[in-house]
């Protein structure tokens, strides 16, 4: 029988990881043991987890110091030779309670190293979906061809840490998260575990709950402008150069990816305006700088003319 086990990496979630081990006990696939990997909390993270009586396969493993984020991301993948399936779960997100099995179901005849996702909700602190991507119609299994994935990846409309299963068949991972990204790891990671292992399924339906709240690593590095904004031109880019495609279309993929990051920066622009007009001008300065006049100019029209549909086909405006 396949193994199948759920690494968490955290520090100081006391607020939340409660929560998620609760809905690691509700699933109708359990995992057959759950590792917490504590990166020197300050809080009470150790004292939830150790009182947590709902699985009894739960693990803590506690650091002698503070290794950085990414680092504890990558001592769950050494867990990777001791199971069959692996899963990342932030200590802040949920899984609904078919996740495993759904998942697990879609890659069991597989007989290598692969990957299956889901779709995912935005949830807040409370909780509460705030927003969610929308299941598909039959059929709700999606079997991604690499270079369609890698293409995906790139846009950054990329697959979440949570929401992903890997296969590992007791095997060793075929790549790290690289520590020196902050932002976007995740994105150059799946994207090389893709490539190295050939096989990308998605089932077309929301089964993880990603959480948003002031704590999290992106709020963290909203006022960073190389984190937060530069860091998905490079991400973009690495990822780009992993697609095999003749050099117009190269190009072609490039200019596109300009305007779409021209496009994501001008939104950035807007969240952190008003508190921080000056900021949102150094971003549009490196971005223009960046990408250039023409794909700046297209990206932000594509913004204004998104807002303008949202704001008339809202219900408001009948």
């Amino acid at each position: 029988m396949s193994i199948l086990t759920t690494g968490i990496p955290v520090f100081n979630g006391e607020k939340y990881i409660r929560a998620a081990l609760e809905s690691l006990h509700a699933q109708t696939r359990p995992p057959d043991r759950v590792v917490v990997f504590d990166n020197c909390s300050t809080d009470k993270t150790r004292e939830v987890v150790e009182a947590f009586k709902g699985l009894k396969n739960l693990e803590l493993r506690t650091s002698s110091r503070n290794i950085g984020g990414l680092p504890n991301f990558n001592r769950t993948l050494e867990l990777a030779s001791e199971t069959d399936y692996l899963h990342i779960l932030s200590c802040d997100d949920l899984i609904k309670p078919d996740f495993y099995g759904r998942l697990t179901s879609a890659l069991d005849p597989v007989s290598g190293q692969a990957m299956a996702f889901s779709r995912l909700s935005i949830i807040d602190e409370s909780g509460i979906i705030v927003s969610e991507e929308s299941a598909s119609t039959v059929p709700s299994l999606r079997v991604w061809a690499i270079p369609n994935f890698l293409a995906r990846q790139c846009e950054l409309r990329h697959v979440y840490c949570q929401s992903v299963l890997l296969k590992t068949v007791r095997k060793p991972s075929p790549v790290n998260f690289e520590t020196d990204w902050l932002q976007a790891a995740d994105v150059v990671f799946f994207a090389e575990w893709a490539r190295l292992t050939g096989l990308v399924v998605e089932i077309q339906e929301p089964l993880c709950l990603f959480r948003v709240h002031s704590g999290s690593f992106t709020s963290g590095n909203m006022f960073h402008l190389e984190r937060w904004v530069m860091e998905e031109w490079r991400a973009m880019q690495r990822v780009a150069a992993l697609i095999d495609e003749r050099r117009i279309a190269r190009l072609l993929r490039n200019l596109k990816l300009k305007c779409i990051f021209a496009a994501r920066s001008r939104v950035k622009m807007g969240v952190v305006g008003q508190a921080q007009p000056a900021y949102a001008r150094e971003i549009a300065e490196r971005v223009r700088a960046t990408v250039g006049e023409i794909p700046w100019r297209l990206g932000c029209a594509a913004v204004k003319i998104r807002e303008y549909h949202r704001r008339w086909s809202s219900p408001a405006n009948g």
